[in-house]
């Protein structure tokens, strides 16, 4: 016994102990999901109330799409998309605090009014209007009615529309208190015992009419004391209209115990009805008799119905028996209307009846405490039934909503939301949203600590819910950046080993998996169709793990075909697959297989004796590849090198239907365990990668590399091609086919260039839009390649390139480093998306901007590659296949108003400004997107700059001081994930100040025309007689001058006769040589240039040819200082030694000008000097030469002087001249001249060129056999067609002298 109790205690604990250990479980299930939930929610926004977020449960959007709340007491909130604004704060404090409650309206336009008691205000779009009631009345009551808004007070009502503000006075009776529609009255049980109502509506011809009753809940019937009589109002007076008799409403309603509770109710023709609801009467108003007439219409008992959502339509909903009937009486009760019903209907059941994009609210009897979910359904034109709209989890709980507690609904746009708390995770609630039109719905789940949730807006475009909950009113968005549409869940125990293979199928997109399974331990293939229909598996079957494996779709007129090939020791295993029906079609296996390459429908097999098969669509070419390795086995082979591994590195491409195509190859040469040098199959490892080998050859002494050339093979013709240039090839695969390109190198004279280029028959097509890069060093860059269908993606280095409009440009990938490696390229709709592990660039190729998708913003975790179908974006995880939604609709950006010095002005219309009104202040809001503040602004304002501006969001963008002109603001929005918002543009002027405006210029004009002439008359007279005497002393100074020059000119010549008086006369140089002549001609009257003769006593000869610095008067002066020194120095002192003299000369020249002095002029003289004896001429020459000609050789010599003149002792302060003696001979032509001669232009040239010393001594040679008076005449002409030609630059001087 003892032992069945210790047994049975032990059971018991095992049972508590896994109970516990359950709900342990649960227990942290439950929290780990909750603190996902709440890291969800935390991303959202939330805007706290202790922030000044309004405490509301009330919202309307106006026609600008701004959100508007109202709290109590009463303040107005405006949400510009960053905050919540609170408009009542523009408005006086006295004027706030006499709002009235619940004033927030908006008409059949959606704008926004709220009233006070003294004022009805208007929100224009970006300021307060004002309609003023008068101040001896105050409004107690106000609606929208229609297009039109109604303010009753107690001395009158008025109406706006269309902004005209209308009161008209006649004294209003009210039968309820101050600000209320109705007034209730309740027992000590909190149960209704009364209930007093009054009712307003306007007619076409703003007539109001007032509606008044009174019901006793007690006895549920009315008890009639007097008629029911509708009191109208106008400016012509108060009238009653009789609508039902005292007795009518005993007979109708009390006798038969219904409640009497009408209603007032008018159509788009402005036709006025009353309705009693839960009963079947109707009665119209007819103005013409000024009653209302009861009409017969209905099926059954009227329901209450409003139109408190949508566009104010009107609808007629009744119940008959358990069915409900519902139609739309805007046109008329009385028009043939199309009816909609609904059976096994609940009329104590709430009900939202959707149609065209309205929603009629048919309100249950509240007075009963039952609690029921209220009912959605939806009527479609053209079905007679209406339909119920899916409502999960909808129940009774909830809040309390008029005095009952239901989950409470909020309507937007056709769709319906509600919050519903979560049963099983404390603070989580679900919000549910359902699409009435598409009858689907999408859920969201939020941590929030409130009990119940309210949502206080849907906004479509954003898919953004906002909501209020305990800390403040949060938005979320239920729209997920990725959701997951195929998810390998049965394969939990796996592991990817490579990428997914993906091909294009005519019908949708085929995925080739493989994975390990870690649970069966088992290589598994999974292949997947995406289509239209979905992702379907398509087939699953185990394999032996083969990393050799190729997926081939090929396509022809008939079908697509797919196979799938793997290779494993030596087997080739290719299966066909339908696709149709996902089974094996066919399986077909090749043994000793060394090689295979496919392409399109080709497929090369190479076996382990080098014989290749090459299937093609015209058949089968077989053949032998010994051709293309035995020239490279026989070098090998005469080096002594084993080449057995040859074979196995040798992978040919199969490039067109009959060609194969080789890659070069390096092949390191290695000594083996016996000393032998073989080929060895290791892969070399480059630093920097060669180009391809020009010619197959040994490199090394002794070799270590083994290089073969890259060439193609033709199948069919068993011909070889090299192709030196080639690297490698690169295939894209579309649905036509694979394209094949050719990677290869270019020489041209600017360098060396890495290119890819189209294959077409044996050869490469260059083409514009071939990829190009150059190289540096000869050396290929680190490269790879990404594939998209057609279109092929370089990556070299850092940079990818892209081709777009024809020319290639480039994204940088460092600025991606933080997404580690870069798993797939794609394009779509002129973007590059660039596929990362954990997220997605989006590069936009029109615009240079990048947009990074990121995991905070919903996209999964371990991405592959991403795909484009039928316009969807789709992301390839190591876990499942996601749709991936981008956003394109955008966010909306407004511009309110245009701010002036302070100023608001309307944004819509082309404001003018005057010029002191130049600081702008341009305020921008953003609607439609979560986070607005992230958006980035592009703008700019015409008129003021041409460029656009870039900058992260600010509300306001300012202009100070803007120069008068015509301007037009353009603005858009991005947000960080490329979202961009519709462009808007504002347009204003500033006018010029009144003395810059056209017409002030045209008169600015018109005086200074006017000025002008009057000026250039007065200048005219003043310069004519300004003219007269200028030219009278004009003609006197003219005079005066030419009597100085005359003068001048006197002098001139006069020392002209004394400087030629100086010179030698005929005689003298008659007497000293056997023959002469001279040739001297001063650039001026006088001149620089002089010859000086002095003959002794002995018959010594001394002659000198000189040329002073300068020209003119100035070397006229320095000659006559050189002559008198000449004279000095010879004559008086007696000096004989030329070299001597020329020496003497210099000290005395420049002692006589003072060159000692730094600051002196440091002129000089050139000469040649000779001294004739009677066996011996001594030439010495400072700066000029000496040209004689021997008769009996008949050969011209040139003596070339000292290289310095005399004079210049700053430069020179000694010389040391040379002396050159000549046999005296009478055979000797002796010929001394200056440099002017030499530096004079020749006549007749292309281009001035001086006569120079070649030429000068030709000139001379062809003289030299002609007498000297002959020789002066022909150098005379010569001088003179040279001085004919080009002005004289110099004094000239020749002399020729025979001994």
């Amino acid at each position: 016994m003892a032992k069945r109790i210790r047994i049975t205690a032990a059971i018991f604990t095992l049972l508590l102990l896994t109970v516990l250990q359950s709900a342990q479980n649960s227990a942290t299930d439950i929290l780990s999901q909750y603190q996902k939930i709440q890291y969800e929610t935390q991303k959202s926004r939330l805007f706290r109330y202790e922030d000044g977020a309004p405490k509301s449960n009330y919202s309307v959007v106006d026609n600008y799409g701004y959100l508007w709340l109202e709290v109590y007491p009463p303040k107005i909130f405006k949400f510009n998309g960053i905050s919540f604004q609170n408009i009542t704060k523009q408005l006086p404090q006295v004027e706030r605090d006499s709002l009235l409650n619940n004033s927030l309206i908006s008409d059949n336009n959606k704008n926004i009014f709220f009233v006070g008691r003294h004022y009805l205000y208007k929100w224009n779009g970006y300021k307060i209007i004002k309609y003023a009631f008068p101040k001896d009345d105050r409004i107690r009551e106000y609606k929208g009615i229609k297009n039109k808004i109604l303010a009753v007070g107690d001395k009158g009502y008025a109406v706006l529309k269309d902004n005209s503000w209308k009161y008209i006075r006649i004294p209003v009776k009210h039968y309820v208190q101050e600000e209320l529609l109705a007034y209730v009255s309740f027992n000590k049980d909190s149960d209704l015992l009364n209930w007093q109502k009054q009712e307003f509506i306007l007619d076409k011809n703003d007539c109001l009419y007032q509606l008044h009753y009174n019901i006793n809940y007690e006895t549920v019937f009315l008890n009639p004391e007097e008629d029911l009589v509708i009191t109208g109002y106008s400016d012509k007076g108060l009238k009653n209209i009789p609508c039902i008799t005292k007795e009518e409403i005993y007979k109708q309603f009390t006798a038969q115990k219904k409640k009497f509770v009408p209603s007032f109710h008018i159509t788009d023709n402005d036709d006025i009805y009353i309705l009693c609801d839960r009963t079947e009467y109707i009665y119209k108003l007819n103005p013409e008799k000024a009653l209302f007439q009861r009409v017969n219409l209905v099926k059954g008992v009227l329901l209450d119905s409003s139109s408190s959502y949508g566009s104010h339509r009107n609808f007629l909903t009744s119940c008959r028996n358990d069915t409900l009937f519902f139609s739309e009486i805007d046109s008329g009760i009385d028009y043939n209307k199309e009816e909609y019903y609904y059976p096994n209907y609940n009329p104590d059941q709430d009900c939202y009846i959707f149609y065209k994009n309205d929603c009629s609210f048919i309100k249950a009897d509240y007075n009963k405490s039952l609690n029921y979910q209220a009912l959605v359904l939806t009527a479609i034109p053209g079905i007679s039934s209406l339909n119920p709209v899916t409502m999960p989890e909808a129940s009774t709980e909830g809040e309390y909503v008029y005095y009952r507690k239901f989950t409470n609904i909020f309507i937007k746009n056709n769709n319906v939301l509600y919050s519903i708390t979560d049963k099983k995770i404390p603070g989580v609630h679900r919000i549910y949203i359902t699409n009435v039109d598409s009858n689907t719905f999408q859920f969201i789940s939020v941590a929030d600590k409130a009990n119940y949730l309210t949502i206080i807006d849907y906004n479509p475009v954003s898919k953004c819910i906002m909501f209020a909950g305990q800390e403040g009113i949060r938005e979320v968005c239920i729209s997920k950046q990725s959701d997951l549409l195929y998810e390998y869940y049965e394969y939990q125990y796996q592991y990817l080993l490579h990428m997914l293979i993906s091909v294009n199928y005519p019908r949708g997109l085929l995925h080739n998996l493989e994975y390990y399974d870690n649970k069966v331990k088992k290589f598994i293939t999974l292949l997947l169709l995406h289509n239209d229909k979905g992702i379907n598996k398509l087939y699953e079957y185990e394999d032996n793990g083969n990393y050799f494996k190729t997926l081939e779709l090929i396509n022809n007129q008939k079908a697509a075909s797919l196979y799938m090939l793997e290779y494993n020791n030596s087997i080739l295993h290719i299966t066909e697959f339908d696709l149709t029906r996902g089974k094996i079609k066919k399986e077909d296996k090749y043994k000793n297989i060394k090689s295979y390459s496919t392409l399109n429908d080709y497929l090369l097999l190479i076996d382990d004796k080098h014989c290749f098969t090459l299937k093609n669509s015209e058949g089968t070419i077989k053949g032998n590849l010994e051709q293309i390795i035995k020239p490279w086995t026989a070098m090998l082979k005469a080096n002594n090198i084993k080449y057995e591994l040859l074979y196995s590195l040798f992978f040919p491409e199969v490039i067109d239907e009959n060609t194969i195509f080789v890659s070069s190859r390096e092949y390191p040469i290695v000594q083996n365990e016996q000393g032998e040098n073989e080929v060895s199959a290791a892969i070399p490892y480059y630093t920097k990668n060669p180009l391809p080998a020009t010619k197959t050859a040994l490199v090394g002494n002794p070799p270590n590399k083994f290089n073969t050339v890259p060439l193609i093979y033709d199948c069919k013709q068993n011909k070889i091609y090299e192709k030196p240039t080639w690297i490698n090839t690169l295939f894209c695969k579309t649905l036509e086919g694979t394209k094949v390109h050719i990677i290869h190198f270019q020489k041209t004279q600017k360098g060396n260039y890495f290119r890819i280029s189209a294959y077409a028959n044996k050869d490469i097509v260059l083409s514009n839009n071939d990829f190009i890069y150059q190289l540096t060093n000869n050396e290929l860059p680190e490269y790879t390649f990404f594939t998209d269908k057609a279109k092929y993606f370089p990556k070299i280095g850092n940079k990818l390139y892209y081709l777009y409009q024809g020319k290639w440009d480039n994204v940088n990938l460092e600025d991606f480093s933080q997404y580690e490696d870069l798993q797939d390229v794609t394009e779509i709709n002129n973007d590059l998306w660039l596929v990362f592990s954990n997220a997605l660039v989006r590069h936009s190729m029109v615009f240079k901007e990048d947009f990074i998708f990121k995991q905070s913003d919903g996209l999964p975790e371990n991405i592959l590659s991403m795909y484009e179908l039928e316009g969807n974006y789709y992301i390839v995880t190591r876990s499942g296949i996601y749709k991936f939604t981008t956003e394109e609709e955008g966010a909306m950006l407004i511009v309110p108003a245009v701010n002036v010095n302070g100023k608001l002005y309307p944004s819509g219309v082309a404001n003018k400004f005057n010029y002191k009104q130049n600081n702008i202040i341009i305020p921008v809001d953003i609607l439609n997107a979560m986070y607005p503040e992230k958006m980035k602004l592009t703008y700019r304002l015409l008129g003021y700059e041409k460029n656009w501006k870039q900058r992260d969001y600010l509300p306001q963008i300012e202009y100070p001081k803007l120069p008068p002109g015509h301007y037009e603001f353009q603005i858009y929005g991005t947000s960080p994930i490329g979202k961009k918002a519709k462009p808007i543009s504002v347009f204003f002027s500033i006018a010029p100040p009144f003395y810059a405006t056209w017409w002030a210029y045209l008169l600015y004009i018109i005086a200074i025309l006017f000025s002008i002439r009057g000026i250039y008359k007065l200048r005219t007279r003043q310069l004519k007689l300004r003219n007269l005497a200028l030219e009278k002393t004009v003609a006197e100074r003219t005079q005066e001058v030419i009597e100085k020059q005359k003068h001048i000119q006197e002098s001139i010549n006069y020392a002209y006769f004394i400087q030629k008086s100086t010179l030698p006369q005929d005689s003298d140089m008659a007497d000293a040589f056997a023959s002469h002549f001279v040739l001297w001609q001063p650039k001026a009257t006088v001149g620089g240039d002089f010859y000086w003769l002095h003959k002794n006593e002995k018959g010594e000869v001394y002659f000198a040819v000189i040329d002073c610095t300068g020209h003119g008067v100035p070397g006229a002066l320095l000659s006559m200082t050189v002559s008198s020194l000449l004279n000095h120095l010879i004559k008086d002192i007696g000096m004989d030694k030329p070299s001597a003299i020329l020496q003497t000369m210099h000290q005395e020249f420049g002692a006589a000008l003072h060159q000692e002095n730094p600051e002196a002029q440091q002129d000089g003289v050139e000469i040649s000097f000779l001294k004739i004896t009677k066996g011996l001429i001594t030439f010495c020459g400072a700066g000029l030469n000496l040209v004689y000609y021997d008769k009996q050789s008949q050969t011209l010599n040139q003596i070339r002087g000292d290289r310095y003149g005399l004079g210049g002792l700053k430069r020179h302060l000694e010389l040391e001249l040379t002396e050159h003696n000549l046999p005296c001979s009478a055979n000797l032509l002796l010929y001394l001249y200056t440099d002017g001669i030499i530096d004079q232009p020749v006549p007749d040239a292309e281009k001035i060129k001086r006569l120079g010393n070649v030429l000068w001594l030709k000139l001379i040679s062809e003289l030299v056999s002609l007498p000297l008076s002959e020789q002066k005449t022909l150098l005379a002409e010569k001088v003179k067609a040279m001085l004919d030609f080009y002005e004289q630059r110099d004094d000239i001087t020749i002399v020729g002298l025979q001994l």
